[in-house]
């Protein structure tokens, strides 16, 4: 009976040992296999980060390349879709090749391409009716300012498009009364931001300050069309400043009628940080017109513009305020 137990002892402590000793094998086996799979991986990567920068130092190359030549072909085998249609989009310009921005694949990108060749022609050609051509509303009054800024005898009854011809003559205006320190050519420029701009210039005005103590500051009161030296310009016993922040015409009777004039909004003057640090990047004059949302680049800001513009609930009156509308 022991030596059976001995032996039972004896091939139990054998199939234990064994037990771990393929449990040792199996775990070196498994330990190489993940490290094979790893230095795989690694090398992968290695190899595709290398390829990578071989590819976009071969796109830079053809880019530079395409560039000095003027050549579409060195643009057309840029891997990159978006370098290759800057590329095209760059030597279309350049050579003012309407046909060559069919080339490119984002149809944004074409269209501002062959907008943007239009404007150079019409500049250079001194054309106004040219300018018309182009879609982009900022790019085609670029083109009339341009023009007219170079020419002031420049004939701007050439433009059907109302709101051109209004820049254009605005331009003129700003350009007499600069040349001649005379501010009635001033009052008949009809783009409101140039008008406050040139009244700001020739009476050493700060399109912020606020003369008449009621809230809207000159820029705002010439957006207005209001008296910057007159608190209450209807009188009707309320200030521009407050019928304004309330929705009220400061000029005359009923609400404040915001889509037929345009008005402008001072980026200092924004509450939200991040907007505020926007319209200061984006905007060169630091003035946000909202009758021009749609010409915003910024989509934060192009949304903050619209939503002043139609807000989706209309202003609501305050204390005292209340009486106005009945009064109106």
């Amino acid at each position: 009976m022991t030596k059976n137990k001995k032996r039972l002892f004896l091939i139990a402590s054998l199939l234990i040992g064994l037990l771990l000793l393929f449990s040792f094998i199996f775990y070196i086996f498994y330990s190489q296999q993940k490290k094979t799979e790893v230095i795989g991986l690694n090398q992968n990567k290695q190899i595709n980060k290398t390829e990578s920068k071989i590819e976009l130092q071969s796109d830079l190359d053809n880019f530079k390349k395409a560039q000095e030549n003027n050549n579409l072909d060195d643009c057309l085998v840029i891997s990159n879709n978006l370098s290759k249609d800057f590329c095209v989009q760059e030597i279309a310009v350049k050579t003012k090749a309407s046909s060559s921005c069919l080339l490119i694949s984002d149809q944004n990108s074409q269209t501002n391409c062959l907008a943007t060749i239009l404007l150079n022609l019409a500049i250079v050609d001194k054309n106004l009716a040219a300018c018309q051509e182009i879609q982009q509303s900022m790019l085609a009054k670029t083109c009339v300012e341009k023009i007219v800024e170079s020419d002031t005898n420049a004939d701007c009854n050439l433009i059907k498009d109302q709101v051109l011809k209004d820049s254009c003559w605005s331009v003129i205006y700003y350009q007499k009364a600069k040349d001649t320190k005379d501010s009635k050519f001033c009052e008949q420029i009809s783009e409101l931001i140039r008008k406050a701009n040139c009244l700001s210039e020739l009476k050493n005005i700060d399109l912020h300050s606020d003369a008449d103590k009621d809230g809207l500051d000159f820029l705002q009161e010439i957006a207005n069309n209001t008296d910057p030296n007159n608190p209450d310009s209807d009188n009707d016993g309320y200030k521009d400043g407050d019928e304004f922040k309330n929705g009220f015409n400061p000029d005359g009777p009923g609400a404040l009628a915001l889509v037929q004039s345009p008005s402008v909004i001072a980026c200092k003057d924004i509450k939200d940080a991040v907007i505020r640090s926007i319209c200061f990047s984006e905007l060169k004059n630091q003035l946000l017109d909202i009758s021009k949302c749609s010409e915003i680049k910024d989509e934060k800001l192009k949304e903050y513009c619209a939503n002043i513009l139609t807000p989706n609930k209309p202003p609501k009156p305050k204390s005292v305020f209340d009486q106005i509308q009945v009064l109106k």
